[in-house]
């Protein structure tokens, strides 16, 4: 068992996500950058898809009540075992009963992920245990929960690890499709659409990510239509959103790029202000 001393900002339970409930209104959340998260399960020898925690800007204060073994993966944080003892990030580590672990700051990207050997044991909500605003009791972690793994033998190679990549955090250029209305754009707007930095607003979060510049907008308006994570929409006014994993299952914006799933890692790692440029890439 794994006892919540503090949440952190924002930290939630997730996993691959819902299928088959979008004709619902029901959103697919789970993992927002989805390598990362993988990489921690694989570290351990999880199932890719496990359960874990994510965590967002800054992490939560752990105590531990059972051995168990460890990896941490995504944005960079400086994690403390027992307020003294620096631990590594993409590496297994092996964790004693009584332990405490501390996941301070983001100092790099957005969201980090805590994978614990077994994986965590949560309530099944429309067949996924991810958290999620409107859709589970909880949507984020909170002061006192209690967190449940499956069991194991804790038989492990403490010496598995991966070499640090911070190429998804430090990427510049999203990979996107042409979304279903991009041929509505004039050369000139599609030649801004590919030059021009564009800026992750703070109003951003887990259902959308706002972005900046505008991009003057002459498209006319559509009916409401499917929509999924990564959908681009241009509004009337010319602002641009990006739907992330939490997005509505319909909208009514017109739909000009679809960012790839790698794209949708990389745009998840992006804090606040962070720029980066649209990469147009064939389906």
């Amino acid at each position: 068992m794994i006892e919540v001393l503090a949440p952190g900002i924002y930290t939630s339970i997730q996993d691959i996500g819902r299928e088959g409930y979008y004709s619902s209104g029901i959103p697919k959340t789970g993992f927002m950058d989805r390598q990362s998260a993988q990489l921690a399960n694989l570290i351990l020898n999880n199932k890719p898809d496990a359960t874990l925690l994510e965590l967002t800007a800054q992490g939560p204060v752990l105590e531990f009540h059972k051995d168990t073994h460890i990896a941490i993966t995504g944005a960079i944080v400086s994690p403390l075992l027992n307020d003294k003892h620096e631990i590594s990030m993409f590496k297994a580590v092996s964790i004693k009963k009584g332990d405490v672990l501390t996941l301070g700051f983001t100092f790099i990207g957005s969201y980090t992920y805590l994978a614990v050997k077994g994986g965590i044991i949560s309530p099944n909500v429309f067949g996924s245990q991810s958290m999620s605003r409107s859709v589970t009791k909880f949507f984020r972690l909170r002061r006192g929960n209690k967190l449940n793994f499956v069991p194991t033998n804790n038989d492990y190679e403490h010496g598995v690890s991966i070499k640090l990549n911070t190429d998804i955090l430090l990427k510049k250029e999203v990979e996107v499709f042409a979304g279903a209305d991009f041929g509505g754009l004039s050369d000139k707007q599609v030649d801004i659409l590919f030059n021009t930095e564009y800026s992750v607003l703070t109003s951003s979060n887990r259902g959308a990510y706002a972005i900046h510049p505008l991009l003057k907008n002459n498209l006319r308006p559509i009916l409401s239509v499917p929509v999924l994570p990564g959908t681009v929409q241009v509004t009337p006014s010319g602002k641009l959103f990006v739907l992330m994993r939490n997005c509505q299952t319909s909208g009514g914006y017109p739909r000009i790029l679809q960012v790839s799933e790698d794209g949708l890692n990389v745009l998840a790692q992006k804090q606040a202000n962070s720029k980066f440029k649209f990469k147009l890439i064939d389906f």
